[in-house]
């Protein structure tokens, strides 16, 4: 198997997981309380460590074997679900699976860069977000029509199995040049790259408090059933698959992906402001705002991190992807844990005032980091 199906397996196995533990968390929330929110900063901690992993152990090991290793975390945790009651063992799970995770999407980010070749890894980031974005659609889907718990329960058996099927299949794959090395040498871009850093740690917290409660922004604004509201995570990823495919389209035809992010991010601010001011009194035009704003920036990650990686060597690549997959994770477990302690609702109008401000910020950093890379080129 070649390095480019390889990543796309496994970055298809990374939307079974972020769809999934999202997807759960209204209908334990019912039975178990609201500590099982916490299942979505603890998402994205367990990515965190996950990442630190592969910094760590990666330049020992072929990118396609640790993005297995990463599938074989990531079916555990699924079948830990419905084994562990109550919802210490939920958030538990969810942070297995984060830990699974962050593995896959750090080697599966070295395997991209690697056959991305000269086409440029920003594209081909587009076009595999885009791919997590089509499973993450559709696995909540599943859930809520197989709502019920014995269904539900064999419902997740099967998708720890094709974890496991993918894992086997990775760990086959041959890629070229698959030992990378770890440079001493200096980054040429190294201001550039902190400020990318610090942009993706920021975007991704805000984007998380979207993708981990989307399903309770469909119950508490769109007024679904707790076992049925996972349509609403659903609906989540296909607004983000559509926007993800359409910036990869974008940048095919030869529009510049930091134009194009910078534009959303700025849209973003003044849409979640909008959303803010008709929470309460219209939360399903609130809603609609939210959805704007999901497909807008549903370039961010791709963009951040095919710049980052776009301005260093192949030997600096391990190390750099590492520190940006890193922020990125270091974001999206403080800022909705933050928001949750501040607030007490993912979807109150606080939470979506801080996000617009966190995006305006965002929006800023990109275009500083945008003029330096022109001015250096």
């Amino acid at each position: 198997m070649n390095a480019r199906t390889a990543v796309y397996l496994s970055f298809a196995g990374l939307g079974i997981t972020t769809a999934t533990f999202p997807a759960l968390i209204p209908a334990r929330a019912a039975s178990d309380g609201d500590l099982v929110l916490l299942a979505a900063p603890m998402l994205f901690l367990g990515l965190l460590i996950g990442v630190l992993v592969t910094t760590a152990v990666g330049a020992r090991m072929r990118p396609t074997a640790m993005a297995a290793i990463g599938s074989v975390v990531q079916a555990t945790a699924l079948i830990a679900v419905p084994i562990t009651p109550g919802p210490i063992g939920f958030v538990a799970a969810a942070a297995i699976g984060g830990l699974g995770f962050g593995i896959s999407e750090a080697a599966g980010n070295l395997v991209a860069r690697a056959a991305a070749q000269t086409t440029g890894t920003a594209g081909l980031l587009a076009r595999l977000t885009g791919v997590v974005a089509i499973v993450a659609a559709t696995v909540p889907l599943l859930f809520a029509v197989a709502h019920a718990e014995p269904w539900r329960i064999s419902l997740i058996g099967v998708l720890a199995a094709a974890h496991a099927l993918t894992a086997v299949l990775l760990w086959r794959s041959v890629l070229p040049d698959a030992r990378p090395t770890l440079a001493a040498g200096r980054l040429s871009h190294r201001g550039t790259l902190v400020i990318v850093a610090i942009a993706l740690a920021l975007f991704v917290g805000v984007e998380s408090v979207f993708a981990g409660w989307s399903a309770v922004f469909g119950e508490r604004l769109g007024g679904l059933a707790p076992t049925t509201a996972s349509i609403g995570t659903t609906a989540y990823w296909g607004v983000v698959a559509a926007g993800r495919f359409g910036f990869a389209a974008l940048v095919h035809r030869g529009h510049p992906p930091r134009r194009t992010f910078i534009i959303g991010m700025a849209a973003a601010t003044v849409l979640l402001g909008v959303a803010a001011l008709l929470r309460d009194v219209a939360p399903i035009a609130a809603l609609v705002c939210i959805a704007v704003v999901v497909a807008t920036v549903a370039t961010g990650y791709a963009a951040l991190v095919g710049i980052g990686l776009d301005t260093v060597t192949d030997a600096q690549a391990p190390r750099v992807v590492g520190v940006l997959v890193a922020c990125g994770a270091i974001g999206g477990t403080l800022i909705p844990a933050v928001l949750l302690v501040g607030t007490g609702d993912p979807t109150a109008v606080a939470t979506l005032l801080i996000c617009s401000a966190l995006s305006a910020t965002v929006a800023i950093a990109a275009a500083v980091v945008s003029h330096r890379l022109h001015r250096s080129s």
